[in-house]
């Protein structure tokens, strides 16, 4: 049988060596080239490398393993036809995916913070109407996720019961799986808090530290100035200390600046003796960006660049516990990239009540609402079907890529809305350090 080289086939070469990525086969691929194949890997795998002939007899090692991590693919398969195919499932998810923004206030006042806080949490009249929203859309649909947003959500820990208990009902009469995360500063996340939520089917829970102590009070603090870090911790730490259900994931996201750098392994040391023999627990970095505001303009000297990004995962690979506390590593898995925003059940509906695709959307961004809230909450087809495809047409670089099975072809639909152009995520020196974060985590195989 004949074999060509994958259309998703990446190397690079690195400090250790030469690595290699099948972006359609995630994690997995990922090895590190023995120096003596280099050149032969490197030439095998290329786009422009030869077709192979394989079978079953064939004793070669290196060909079959490379066969078997999507490295080559039988030669009459359209690849392209493959991805889109993974595409429109993305899009044409039968899951209703809400977000729900409880409320408009926050306890804190990071230092990047893009939000214009109200002291303004959702009435009753718009959890009705949220309800009846939810519950119209759901008889198409193949089960209920909702995901709690803000703001801080749990200043509006009232709405999140009350709406919990109606859907986790509607779910049970419509005989449809049910389940809920939220994404929180966890100040708030006191043991009372937390018992709560999880009986209302909460079961993620995405709470931002952003680095040990002395960075993190320095960009999270609250409205009284003070820091955070302390309190959050000992919330976390309850989690794992008296929360038994092994159903719950908790996410530490950490929003790092360059003032972050040196402590990079210190940081996971931290982290890891503290929730490294609790898999329910994982970690993920993010460098602080614009999101706008005006906020974030007197940290505009310490935003860092991919490069340091790079740097960062190349440094937790020193020092990464393979048994302890992991990174998640959705980037690099199928859609793992992708923006949410342009799946067809997908809604973000604020605290009044409007309707938008985009997570970040707030209701005076008139422009990226599809749906109004008055009498009902209604979605109009036609902004909802630009955000779906904004995304269309592609670009041959696009069209083309080795990444564009994680990103789905997809970057930031927002910009793609606004600007009429599509948004790129990959950076490759971002890139190439987190696949070294993950080779190491995968045990650091090798090939050749």
């Amino acid at each position: 049988m004949k074999y060509k080289p994958s259309m998703f086939n990446y190397s690079f070469a690195s400090d250790i060596g030469m690595m290699i990525f099948n972006s359609r086969m995630g994690v997995k691929s990922i090895f590190l080239v023995s120096k003596e194949n280099e050149n032969k890997v490197e030439s095998m795998i290329s786009r422009n490398g030869e077709e192979i002939e394989y079978d079953k007899s064939n004793t070669d090692i290196l060909v079959k393993t490379l066969i078997h991590y999507g490295y080559f693919v039988p030669s009459d398969l359209d690849e392209k036809c493959l991805r889109e195919k993974y595409i429109n499932d993305c899009i044409n998810d039968e899951v209703l995916d809400v977000v729900i923004h409880t409320s408009r206030n926050c306890n804190f006042r990071c230092k990047y913070c893009y939000m214009d806080f109200k002291p303004e949490n959702m009435n009753a009249e718009t959890e009705k109407k949220i309800i009846d929203f939810v519950a119209s859309k759901l008889t198409k649909c193949s089960g209920l996720s909702v995901s709690w947003f803000g703001g801080e959500p749990l200043m509006g820990v009232g709405t999140i019961e009350r709406l919990s208990a109606k859907f986790i009902e509607l779910c049970h009469t419509m005989k449809k799986p049910y389940k809920a995360s939220i994404t929180t500063n966890g100040y708030l996340l006191s043991p009372t808090i937390i018992n709560t939520l999880i009986k209302n089917k909460v079961t993620t829970f995405t709470v931002t530290i952003d680095g040990l102590k002395k960075n993190h009070d320095l960009l999270r603090v609250q409205k009284s100035g003070e820091g955070s870090f302390d309190q959050i911790i000992s919330n976390l730490l309850y989690i794992r200390d008296h929360i038994k259900t092994r159903t719950i994931t908790c996410y530490i996201r950490s929003n790092v600046t360059s003032a972050f750098l040196p402590y990079i392994q210190e940081y996971y040391s931290y982290f890891n003796g503290l929730f490294g023999k609790d898999k329910r627990f994982s970690f993920f970095i993010r460098p602080v960006d614009d999101w706008g505001g005006e906020s974030v303009k007197e940290l505009w000297s310490e935003l860092i660049s991919y490069s340091d990004t790079y740097r960062i995962y190349r440094s937790l690979a020193e020092v990464i516990d393979i048994n302890g506390l992991k990174p998640a590593l959705s980037s690099l898995v199928n859609g793992g990239a992708s923006c949410s925003a342009m799946n067809r059940n997908k809604y973000t509906i604020s605290v009044n009540g409007n309707v938008s695709k985009c997570d970040e959307a707030s209701d005076k961004e008139d422009a990226l609402m599809i749906g109004k809230c008055s009498g009902t909450i209604k979605v109009n087809e036609e902004l909802d079907a630009k955000w779906m495809f904004a995304h269309i047409p592609y670009t041959e670089k696009c069209n083309s890529c080795f990444y564009s099975i994680p990103c789905l072809k997809n970057g930031c639909q927002k910009y793609s809305v606004i600007n009429n152009a599509l948004a790129c995520p990959l950076d490759l020196d971002e890139l190439n350090g987190y696949i070294i974060l993950a080779w190491v985590c995968n045990g650091k195989p090798i090939i050749g």
